[in-house]
């Protein structure tokens, strides 16, 4: 595939515009902010682009950040962008001490603010895989077809170096990766279907076998196979694809396939799928009904919010650093 760097900065920039425009909609009606739980949305102003998201009964503010990107002409405009998803854990929810001492101890360091989030002059000192727990990748045509794909470790684990007493491996991290990042990818789909007013038309979970991180005296990170853990890849088409080979992969290269549904004439899944999938994939019903809602967006702030307010401030939240452009709550 041809690349060039003024292609790549193209591709990055349509993302930032296709994203912005997923998520200010969803800001705009507060009665799909209430459906889907959201609180608020900040960009984040660094390239690549990235936005903290935060919502109701959540773990913790997630931070949704471009990590690659690329146009693709392949009978159209295809783009296609990977995503690495962060969670920055409430101090407070049970899931905080699952994260590793360092992560803990940088997330209650001054290098966070009030809004759960790493002050923008202290990002460039948080390691760069601290706090993922999941990739999506999205692809995009322009006609209305997108599949929105997410992967992660059913527990992200990292076991530290032996323990002097027993010579015991020390559990450092097991945060339960396909947990969060499930949780994050649910809501992006239900807004992305409100925004593009399409429906899910296939569904697909796949397994495959997983691995564990183990840190050496050396501070050397080696990875190794682990029975106990799996691979997730959760795979949702909107629209109908266009059969190009560059969007249909074959999926069960991914691993052993649990669940292919395909939804015709706008039909939703059937009792007996919802219910397989239940477990490790539950299906959502917003992903449907949003994309058929009608519903008047709240244009009284030029925030999109119906709250009239100081736009410096979030509503619902304590005021953000000057460097998080906000949305709306």
């Amino acid at each position: 595939m041809k690349s060039t760097e003024g292609r790549k900065i193209d591709a990055e920039s349509l993302f930032l515009d296709k994203i912005n425009g997923i998520l200010l909609k969803a800001c705009w009606v507060d009665t799909v902010k209430d459906l889907v739980g959201l609180q608020a949305i900040s960009q984040v102003w660094e390239t690549p682009p990235a936005w903290y998201v935060w919502m109701n009964n959540a773990h913790g503010v997630y931070k949704l950040q471009l990590a690659q990107s690329e146009q693709i002409d392949d009978r159209g405009l295809h783009l296609n962008g990977i995503f690495t998803v962060k969670c920055f854990p409430y101090t407070h929810s049970a899931l905080f001490k699952t994260f590793s001492p360092e992560e803990r101890e940088l997330r209650t360091s001054t290098l966070f603010d009030e809004t759960h989030t790493p002050k923008f002059e202290y990002l460039d000192q948080l390691p760069e895989d601290a706090f993922n727990v999941a990739m999506i990748e999205c692809n995009l045509t322009d006609g209305a077809f997108a599949r929105f794909t997410l992967e992660s470790l059913s527990e992200l684990r990292t076991v530290g170096v032996p323990t002097p007493d027993d010579g015991t491996l020390a559990r450092r991290r097991c945060v339960p990766g396909w947990r969060l990042g499930r949780s994050f990818f649910n809501w992006l789909l239900a807004v992305y279907a409100f925004e593009s007013r399409t429906m899910p038309t296939r569904i697909r979970l796949s397994r495959s076998p997983g691995f564990e991180t183990f840190q050496t005296n050396s501070r050397n990170v080696e990875y190794q196979e682990s029975l106990d853990i799996h691979c997730y890849t959760a795979s949702v088409d909107f629209g109908q694809v266009d059969n190009s080979p560059a969007i249909e992969k074959d999926f069960h290269e991914q691993g052993d396939v649990l669940l292919d549904g395909t939804f015709h004439n706008l039909d939703k899944p059937d009792h007996s799928f919802i219910e397989k999938a239940s477990d490790l994939f539950p299906i959502d019903d917003l992903w449907w009904s949003l994309a058929d809602a009608n519903y008047p967006s709240q244009l009284g702030s030029t925030c999109g919010c119906s709250h009239h307010h100081n736009h410096s401030h979030l509503c619902r939240l304590p005021v953000l650093s000057n460097a998080k452009g906000s949305f709306s709550t």
